[in-house]
């Protein structure tokens, strides 16, 4: 029931209206495969899910790491 009450994106409407119109369609054209396809859709709109169980997204890292920095000095080579 939390997943419903996520804010919701364009993405995830996108996702909604799209299965919905694949699922009427297939009870139109009597495509129970393609009726597959559109309830795929709309679970993942409903769920807010995206590719996986943590969808598409890259996980965070946790911990914090500072990047350090090595100061290069250069020096200017001469060709006679």
């Amino acid at each position: 029931m939390n997943a419903l009450r996520q804010p919701w994106g364009l993405i995830r409407i996108l996702r909604l209206v799209i299965g919905s119109i694949v699922i009427y369609q297939s009870v139109g054209e009597q495509q129970p495969i393609l009726g597959l396809l559109g309830a795929f859709f709309v679970i993942q709109a409903l769920m807010n899910t995206g590719c996986g169980a943590t969808g598409c997204q890259i996980p965070r890292s946790t911990s914090k790491k500072t990047l350090k920095t090595e100061v290069i000095d250069y020096e200017d080579v001469n060709q006679v």
